[in-house]
């Protein structure tokens, strides 16, 4: 065998680290590696493995690079994305996986709209590449194009369809001299591949083929569909009926033509498998009918893929793009084709591992829509993920508090303080001015207060004025201020904000005030932004979220599901499918008190832990009727997102009382609430009920309790219940109490009926703005005035106010956060702390037995010691490889605020929860665990089961979160 090169190892700023190769002393062996590289959107990855207790495996961590050398002299750069420690015969392993490190290079760049005419390949690079530390390589075309960029994207997805424009072949390389990378280039080959003239015969000589034929995109009719005509007709070939030979049919009326064959080979039910193919050259009948019988020939027949040994192929003449000739007797009439080497896999320590896979021969065009898709494979959070959620492809609202709602104005100056992971477009943001005509400077800082660039702006009109920033913030910068001081009072969000606000990428940290500082409606673009057109993107803790348009939810989605208005498919298959129109009746029951989310929540005994359980296993869409009955205190937010349908949620809550907010937010089911006291949570100044964008909401005979405190405006609730963005809301005998300014708001053209109810200790009873409408049956809150009204809003029906009985003062509930600092684990077979940056449940085979721990300094124990504990609740992530796909996970508690020297001691009281490999979860700890935090023996969380069976084996990540709610 051929000598084994070295992989030289490079640290995140591109030192030389170590040097791997199994046959050199002294050095890091590696093994079963494979290099693996595909023509679709220049896939190129590497994987091996090394011993992971050799010294310099410390050293193969996500973010360092590895450096492979090609024959030609030449070398690729992979990034490490993803590391796993396992055990395999005996062997301690460790294995890495790297991809081209240009993808995450090339992604990070933004590319704005914009129209390059009469450019070369190489200007065309050139300009694509700006801002990269990759520059232009060889460049065999010297045409010109004209390149149109209509929408924001990546420098990898322009150099795509720049390539595709100019029909080149692109590739990465870089040049590697003193241990040092020197040069990242970019070929640009006007043919990667070569003809090879030997044949290959599927069944003869062709041993070790792999033969596999795939039927997804194979159709046995087609439905014809042309252009509109000046009336907004579609053209079909309806009304003409040719006279077909077999196997074709065209039944006469009909839009489609099938082919018999096809369907007697393919159809599993014997009723044909449609398409529909799409004509935009088609002027008439004839011509569209003819276009889409050539095409049905082309997908009447399954794509096939060959994977062959390369030692079968010329010895070291083997490359992508090459194409060959396959021959496949095994059809009748024989079939022979020309084949293109579609993707290499190749290892430098055990060459009977290298492959290629053959495609059947078709021109490779990787479409807009192909490129997404890949890009959604592999980056989980990219400027496509943005896209879709902007609507239009430009730019999203970042995450902010809705303007003009429960602040002030001010000429103060402001800043608002934003953090950036990826290289983010701010294209402008929204100023609300008191008067016209105000004058002042926009500032973008760095995170020191050094101007970046400076805006003077004049805000001519009373209300919204957009000021375009026009800035790329860049991650390796990372913080960012935001600065405005104007000549004339601007709006401030009152404080306190609960920050961060997430936009992905963008994420907005802190402020000058406390508050939210004068800038609303940030448009942003970019990698991995997250946000709505327009409107807010509302995500919460499992990654959910909502996309609007003209102020309704078209998509809600999460992790699981997805629901829309109108879903339109030519057929949907899968093993349970949510339709509008199920009509199953259910009864649930939560008790946070001693309720666990482990259990079926069915019954009283069964009880849930918290309501978010009973809505994540909710489908999207319903038309049944879900009871839930609430059977002690809550302390924590209810918050009802983008459910749709006929049906209707029916909270029972029996005279409980939930700390924190009710929010119900674009729903088109009933929400209905019975017998409820909801309290304003510590910090919390908008109303403690809110509606947005929902059908129909009633709440009857609650008790909704809010802060009035006119000389601190941050201790206290603007408004104790809001209707807003077109819903409905029905209070029937509620009480209303404590506001600084109404107990019950309509705005935005929210409507509220509000029935006999009492209340009082505000300015108003009732209040409409902003096209909101209040109409009164009875009474109202019998406040310092009982209604007013402005902007547009209205009030109606309003005769009396009624005190109703005044409620105590509620014992302040707070809520507090905090993450870990460290997460470790234990070796109890090696006495030592593993320093790996997991945390580990169990054992793996014979390597012993692991205690998992994370610490949070003494922030917990400061805080609750001597408190009264209502609820705690632990956040972790398992992370996706490591032991069984379903695990049971024992959770403990430990008296460390960091890393003991020895062997942690752990509680005798814990909880199981079960994760599967990649969950992230919020877990309810039990009421035991309260008591040891109240008295300040508890200080952190812990993961340890006695048994030695792998089934028990975990990893999770380092990172955690520990919530408790106290009073």
């Amino acid at each position: 065998m051929d000598k084994i090169p070295n992989l030289y190892v490079l640290d995140r700023f591109e030192k030389a680290i170590g040097v791997l190769n199994p046959s050199l002393p002294n050095s890091c062996p590696f093994f079963d590696d494979l290099r693996t590289e595909r023509i679709e959107y220049a896939y190129l990855t590497f994987e091996f493995s090394v011993p992971a207790d050799h010294p310099q495996a410390q050293n193969l961590v996500v973010g360092n690079k590895i450096v492979y050398p090609l024959k030609n002299g030449q070398f690729n750069l992979f990034r490490i994305i993803n590391t796993e420690d396992d055990h395999n015969d005996g062997q301690y392993i460790k294995k890495i996986t790297s991809e081209n490190s240009a993808v995450g290079d090339l992604l990070g760049n933004i590319i704005l709209p914009t129209t390059l005419n009469s450019y070369t390949l190489q200007q065309a690079l050139s300009y694509l590449l700006q801002g990269t530390n990759w520059q232009v390589g060889d460049v065999e075309l010297s045409t010109t194009q004209n390149l149109q960029f209509d929408d924001v994207v990546t420098s990898l997805d322009a150099l795509h369809q720049v390539m595709d424009q100019f029909g080149a072949q692109i590739e990465f390389v870089v040049q590697f001299s003193g241990l040092q990378v020197v040069n990242r280039l970019v070929h640009a080959r006007l043919s990667r591949g070569r003809t090879l003239n030997k044949p290959f015969v599927y069944g003869l000589n062709l041993k070790g083929v792999k033969r596999t034929e795939g039927n997804s995109p194979l159709v046995t009719a087609l439905y014809g569909i042309g252009t509109k005509d000046s009336n907004g007709n579609l053209l079909t070939f309806e009304t003409y009926n040719p006279t077909l030979s077999y196997p074709y049919e065209k039944p006469a009326g009909a839009k489609w033509v099938g082919d018999q064959d096809a369907l007697q080979q393919w159809s599993p039910d014997g009723k044909h498998i449609f398409g529909v193919y799409k004509d935009d050259k088609a002027t008439n009948p004839v011509e569209l009918f003819n276009n889409t019988l050539e095409e049905l020939k082309k997908r009447t027949k399954p794509a096939l893929t060959y994977e062959v040994d390369v030692a079968l192929l010329p010895e070291d003449d083997v490359q992508l793009y090459d194409y060959i000739i396959v021959k496949d007797a095994t059809f009748q009439p024989e079939l022979v084709l020309e084949a293109q080497i579609v993707e290499t896999k190749t290892s430098l320590t055990d060459p009977s591992k290298n492959q290629v896979t053959l495609g059947d021969y078709r021109p490779i065009q990787i479409t807009g829509t192909d490129r997404i898709d890949q890009i959604k494979k592999q980056i989980s959070e990219t400027l496509t993920i943005a896209k879709g959620a902007a609507g239009t492809g430009l730019h999203v609202v970042a995450n902010s508090p809705k303007p003009e709602v429960d602040g002030y104005y001010s000429s103060d100056p402001g800043y608002l303080e934003i953090e950036v992971t990826e290289n983010v477009h701010l294209g402008s943001v929204s100023v609300f001015t008191f008067d016209e005509n105000t004058t002042g400077t926009v500032k973008v800082q760095d995170g020191n207060g050094n101007d970046l660039k400076v805006i003077p702006v004049t805000l001519p009109v009373e209300g919204e004025n957009i000021i375009s920033i026009d800035y790329l913030l860049r991650k390796d910068v990372g913080s960012y201020r935001l600065y405005g001081e104007f000549d004339k009072e601007v709006f401030y969000s009152v404080s306190p904000i609960n920050y961060p606000f997430d936009s992905g990428s963008f994420k907005v940290v802190g402020s000058f005030t406390d508050g939210w500082d004068i800038f609303y409606n940030i448009y942003i673009g970019g990698p991995g932004i997250k946000g709505s057109y327009g409107q807010d993107l509302v995500l919460d803790q499992v990654n959910s979220f909502v996309q609007y348009a003209n102020g309704e939810a078209q998509i809600v989605a999460d992790s699981n599901q997805i629901a829309l208005g109108t879903v339109i498919a030519g057929k949907v298959i899968a093993p349970n499918v949510v339709t509008l129109g199920t009509s199953d009746d259910v009864t649930y029951y939560v008790n946070p008190q001693s309720g666990s989310d482990e259990n079926d929540g069915l019954t009283s005994a069964t009880a849930f832990a918290s309501v978010d359980k009973v809505l994540s296993i909710t489908d999207r869409a319903f038309d049944g009727d879900i009871t839930i009955n609430i059977l002690n205190d809550v302390y924590d937010d209810i918050v009802i997102i983008g459910y749709q349908g006929s049906g209707s949620f029916n909270f029972q809550f029996n005279n409980n009382v939930i700390t924190g907010t009710f929010k119900v937010q674009s729903c088109s089911v009933r929400v209905n609430v019975y017998d409820a006291i909801i309290k304003r949570k510590a910090g919390e100044v908008t109303a403690v009920a809110q509606i947005y964008t929902s059908n129909y909401v009633y709440f009857s005979n609650c008790t909704f309790i809010g802060v009035r405190d006119l000389n601190n405006t941050a201790n206290a609730t603007s408004a104790t219940v809001a209707v807003y963005d077109n819903s409905f809301c029905y209070f029937y005998q509620c009480q209303m109490y404590g506001a600084n300014r109404e107990n019950i708001r309509a705005s935005y053209g929210g409507r509220a009926m509000v029935h006999d109810c009492t209340g009082g200790n505000s300015s108003y009873g009732v209040f409409a703005e902003y096209a909101g409408f209040v109409g009164v049956r009875g009474t109202v809150p019998n406040a310092s005035s009982p209604q007013n009204s402005q902007y547009g809003g209205q009030v109606v029906g309003v005769t009396s106010g009624n005190n109703g009985t005044t409620p105590s003062n509620p014992t302040t509930t707070y809520t507090s956060s905090w993450n870990s600092t460290e997460g470790n684990t234990w070796s109890m077979k090696y006495n030592l702390w593993r320093n790996t940056g997991e945390v580990k449940q169990g054992q793996w085979s014979t390597y012993g037995n692991n205690i998992g721990c994370w610490f949070f300094n003494n922030g917990p124990s400061s805080t609750v010691t001597g408190k009264n504990i209502k609820r705690m609740q632990f956040y972790c992530k398992r992370k996706a490889t490591g032991g069984y796909g379903s695990t049971k996970v024992t959770i403990r508690y430990h008296n460390y605020t960091s890393r003991p020297n020895g062997q942690p001691s752990v509680s005798n009281e814990y909880v199981y929860a079960t994760f599967n490999r990649g969950d992230a979860l919020w877990i309810d700890l039990p009421t035991t665990f309260f008591a040891p935090f109240q008295n300040g023996a508890a200080k952190g969380i812990a993961l340890y089961t006695a048994s030695g069976d792998d089934a028990y084996y975990a990893i999770f990540d380092d990172s955690a979160i520990l919530k408790i709610t106290y009073q």
